[in-house]
């Protein structure tokens, strides 16, 4: 069972911010995703557009709360950040050029990866 409170909180800041959110549904073990536009009855249900895309904009569903089986509402941003080492100041083609080649040659990278706090 999810905690509906916050899954309410979540899809009324997601109604506001044309966000998704992600849950998973009765016995279908995949995550879904919805963009959400209403409430129905008691808050017991929300209604949205499934798996999001703008040319199929026909996908109209709705859920009940109490079938929810895990919840994680708006996925949060994360910013990847990694760094290259060049000798000198480098040009925009040299960093894309040694871009293409670690993607190429799939080299390992060092990365971090930062929470974007809530603006």
């Amino acid at each position: 069972m999810i905690n509906i409170s916050q899954a309410t909180l979540d899809v009324i800041k997601a109604i506001q911010t044309n966000k998704t959110v992600k849950f998973k549904y009765g016995s279908y073990e995949g995550w879904r995703e919805l963009e959400p536009d209403r409430f129905f009855g008691d808050f017991d249900r929300i209604g949205g557009y499934v798996n999001v895309d703008e040319e199929d904009k026909d996908n109209y569903r709705t859920f009940y709360f109490h079938r929810m089986t895990e919840w994680r509402g708006i996925e949060p941003l994360y910013k990847v950040n990694f760094e290259l080492d060049f000798q000198g100041y480098p040009s925009d083609k040299e960093i894309l050029e040694r871009l293409h080649e670690l993607l190429d040659n799939c080299e390992p990278l060092d990365y971090t990866i930062i929470l974007e706090e809530e603006r």
